[in-house]
């Protein structure tokens, strides 16, 4: 490992990036740390191996991090910390979930491995907590954010809602961010590697399904996530529209930008039509996305050339085979 000295503390960890300005450090605790060089004063390589920190000491960390209003469960793959009273609900929550995810993987022949850093799952007590661990977190999370997970602390943020309207957004964040730390932990996507938002996003859009979310309320057997039904029936209207914001979720992923949430039904009607009906083209997709490496560009000629190569390049055909699927999706 390296042990770096900086203006205002020191860090060791595993170099897995070096750059003219600076470098990233892999924490014994699954953190990744961006440090700029002209932030270093002293760095230095040490004999010590690197070592996955034991469950034992990182919740004793996580502790002394979120207080004694708080408490920490080890729930495997999970560290839980949340509010005493409440952290059994919420292990169960987060197991369910998982259990879901792993059967749904497994049903496509979509391979996991197990996770290398257990995967904490922080449930803040209130808004207010949320937004100011957000703010130290430096995480830019727009006011109707109920959770995150960050590629870089690994973690999963959320908070409890006393609305009932609100809790139900929250078990479908869950739901959602759940699915973004399972992915990113279990090889189906790299971590820090130019992952197609499309592919993150609408394979994370699927787990909002009452089908697949085990804890979503109303119709158990259905497989529309609660925000999609409406949004797909708008755009479906306009299918040479469809046609062409599909190509462009492919080709980049400015449309998350400019048009968010279309570009979120869009991602997950693609995800949901290949996920369902051409499963080994869509394994083997998602195979060869996942060994990018980390910091590698990942250019939109590119992005085309590895779809095409798996689905074709008629996004005409495409269009017209998802607008089916979805009209018989129950």
């Amino acid at each position: 490992m390296v042990w770096v000295q900086q203006r205002s503390e020191a860090t060791m960890g595993l170099p897995i990036g070096l750059f003219i300005d600076g470098m990233m450090l892999m924490k014994p605790n699954g953190t990744i740390s961006s440090i700029k060089s002209e932030d270093i004063v002293h760095q230095t390589i040490t004999s010590e191996a690197f070592r996955i920190q034991d469950i034992k000491s990182l919740s004793e960390d996580l502790q002394r991090e979120f207080g004694n209003r708080y408490r920490i469960r080890s729930a495997h793959p999970y560290l839980i910390v949340a509010r005493p009273e409440k952290i059994k609900a919420w292990s169960d929550r987060f197991l369910r979930m998982h259990h879901s995810i792993s059967l749904f993987c497994a049903s496509r022949g979509l391979t996991q491995r197990s996770p290398d850093f257990p995967l904490i799952a922080i449930v803040l007590g209130n808004r207010s907590e949320f937004d100011h661990y957000a703010l130290r977190d430096g995480a830019k999370i727009p006011p109707s954010c109920v959770g995150y997970y960050s590629q870089s602390s690994n973690r999963i943020v959320l908070y409890e809602s006393p609305s009932d309207d609100d809790t139900n957004a929250t078990l479908e964040t869950i739901c959602h961010e759940a699915t973004h730390q399972i992915a990113f932990n279990t090889g189906l996507h790299q971590r820090l590697a130019a992952n197609p938002l499309w592919i993150v996003e609408g394979f994370a859009v699927q787990f909002e399904a009452p089908s697949l979310c085990n804890y979503a309320k109303g119709n158990r057997s259905s497989n529309w996530p609660s925000s999609q039904k409406n949004a797909w029936q708008a755009l479906k209207k306009d299918p040479k529209r469809l046609r062409s914001m599909l190509e462009d979720v492919v080709r980049d992923d400015q449309l998350f930008k400019t048009e968010t949430l279309d570009a979120y039904t869009v991602s997950w009607a693609l995800s949901n039509y290949l996920a369902q009906r051409r499963n080994q083209q869509y394994i083997n997709y998602l195979r060869k996305i996942g060994k990018r490496e980390p910091f590698t560009p990942y250019h939109a000629g590119d992005r085309l050339s590895d779809f095409y190569e798996h689905f074709g390049s008629d996004f005409g055909i495409l269009t017209r085979q998802i607008s089916q699927h979805l009209n018989e999706l129950k």
